[in-house]
């Protein structure tokens, strides 16, 4: 599978003269890292993408709720995953670093880490 890349602030990433893409693993990250730093709903074009922020951030945080949540959202968005195996938080102010251990489709095992500003 390819995709257009895009950087780390969200934009599309341009060469001199054409587009980047990506493809394989790195579009698989790609597609992960814009499920989750999306919220649901947000995304006029496809309301069914992203991730419910509900129990993300502010005074409702819950991280066995939000493990449901990036759980149920990666493997009903991404069909490159069967199945997410374990989800492990890591606070840094107001940073959230998330591991995710997941099964992909051809039964392979994949670690993918994103970190989500609450700011």
């Amino acid at each position: 599978m390819k995709d257009l890349k895009v950087t780390d602030s969200g934009d599309i990433d341009f060469l001199v003269d054409d587009l980047s893409v990506v493809s394989d693993e790195a579009d698989l990250r790609q597609s992960i890292l814009m499920i989750l730093s999306t919220r649901l709903g947000e995304f006029f074009l496809d309301d069914q993408l992203g991730l419910n922020w509900d129990n993300l951030f502010g005074k409702n945080y819950n991280p066995e709720y939000l493990e449901t949540d990036i759980s149920d959202a990666l493997v009903e968005q991404e069909s490159r995953i069967r199945q997410v195996v374990s989800i492990e938080f890591e606070t840094n102010e107001r940073l959230l670093n998330i591991r995710i251990k997941m099964i992909g489709e051809n039964a392979e095992e994949m670690i993918e880490e994103v970190s989500l500003n609450a700011e």
